[in-house]
C-alpha cells in the first residue's frame, strides 16, 4: 500500500544520507515456486535455472520496487552455496541480470562461493560479485558440536585473498564473523577487528559482519541495540 511504499522510500533516504549502500538479498521465494521441489531443495540456484519464464512473474515486482534504490544483488543467503560448481552458471546469471536491466539499470548481480573451488570465468558474467565466508575450509566438513568453527586466522585470509587470480575481474567480498567459544569479549573484539583488517590488506573489495543478532557473539542486540562487540 501507499504507507508501505512511502516508509521504504524513507528508510532508503536515510540510508542514502548516511552513506549505506543497500544490498538486496533474493534467498526466500514464494511458496508457489519453493514448492515445486519438494524435498530435492539445494538452494535458490534451483529456481533460477528453470526457464526465466517461470520465475520473471515473481521477481519483476522486486524489481519495480527496489531496483531504483538498490543496484546490488545477491542470488542466496550468506549461506546458499547451490551456485558452486554450476554448469549453467554464465547464463544463469546473465538471465537475472538482463531481468533487472529490462526494468532497473546498473544492476550487479552477486552469489555465494567457496574457498576451494576455482573462480568462475569472467566471460558471460563480468563483474558480478562473489562473497566468501571467513569460516577455514579445512574443518567446514567436520560435524563436532562441542568445537565451535574455526574460522581462518588474519594471515590465512590474506594469504588466500592474495593468491586468487583477478583476471575475471569479479569483486569479491568476505564475511567475517566474530570468534565463537570461550571468550571474553575482549579477545572476541580484538580478533574481530584483526580479522577485518587483514581482509581489507588480502584486497577484499567489500567485508560484512555475519550474524549480527547472535546473542552470544552478535554486534547487535536482538532487539536492535549495540551489543558488547
Amino acid at each position: 500500500n501507499q504507507k508501505d511504499t512511502a516508509q521504504v522510500a524513507e528508510l532508503f533516504d536515510r540510508l542514502a544520507h548516511r552513506g549505506v549502500t543497500p544490498i538486496g538479498l533474493l534467498s526466500d521465494p514464494p511458496a508457489e515456486i519453493r514448492k515445486k521441489f519438494a524435498r530435492d531443495w539445494t538452494g535458490v540456484s534451483e529456481i533460477f535455472a528453470l526457464p526465466r519464464s517461470s520465475w520473471s512473474p515473481w521477481l519483476e515486482p522486486v524489481i519495480a520496487r527496489y531496483s531504483s534504490n538498490v543496484q546490488n544483488w545477491q542470488l542466496g543467503d550468506d549461506e546458499d552455496t547451490s551456485f558452486v560448481g554450476m554448469a549453467t552458471l554464465p547464463q544463469t546469471i546473465l538471465n537475472v541480470k538482463r531481468e533487472f536491466d529490462r526494468i532497473g539499470r546498473n544492476t550487479q548481480i552477486g552469489i555465494r562461493w567457496n574457498w576451494k573451488t576455482p573462480l568462475p570465468s569472467g566471460r558471460g558474467m563480468p563483474q558480478t560479485f562473489l562473497s566468501f565466508d571467513d569460516m577455514n575450509p579445512e574443518f567446514e566438513d567436520e560435524d563436532d558440536e562441542e568445537e565451535p568453527p574455526r574460522p581462518l586466522t588474519g594471515p590465512q585470509l590474506i594469504e588466500r585473498l592474495q593468491a586468487m587470480p583477478r583476471t575475471g575481474g569479479h569483486p569479491r567480498w568476505v564475511l567475517i564473523e566474530p570468534q565463537r567459544g570461550k571468550l571474553t569479549p575482549e579477545e572476541r573484539g580484538a580478533d574481530l577487528v584483526k580479522r577485518m583488517v587483514s581482509a581489507k590488506i588480502g584486497g577484499a573489495d567489500a567485508i560484512f559482519a555475519t550474524n549480527i543478532f547472535h546473542a552470544e557473539y552478535g554486534l547487535l542486540q536482538p532487539v536492535g541495540s549495540p551489543g558488547v562487540l
